[in-house]
């Protein structure tokens, strides 16, 4: 790989209520090129294929807001583990 970069632009979105900035866009973006095997003359060589650029696009949406509630129980003694019961 000869160069690569990566640009995510981020901006407002509207999840459970609340804004949040998030990940809107993504583009990668790099110049490489191939390494091809060849066989002449029963000796074999390895040659460089020509330039390529490529480029991944990825759009982010649909969004999900996941949220739990935890307490602490003050006094709780724990118990020992008994392993897996079988069912009944």
């Amino acid at each position: 790989m000869k160069r690569s970069d990566m640009m995510v632009s981020y901006g407002p979105m509207e999840i459970g209520g609340e804004m949040y900035v998030v990940p809107l866009r993504s583009v990668t973006i790099w110049r490489s090129r191939s390494v091809a095997a060849l066989l002449q003359w029963n000796a074999g060589f390895f040659t460089w294929g020509p330039y390529e650029t490529q480029m991944n696009v990825f759009t982010f949406d649909q969004y999900h807001l996941f949220r739990g509630k935890t307490r602490v129980l003050p006094g709780f003694e724990q118990v020992p583990d008994r392993g897996p019961t079988a069912p009944q």
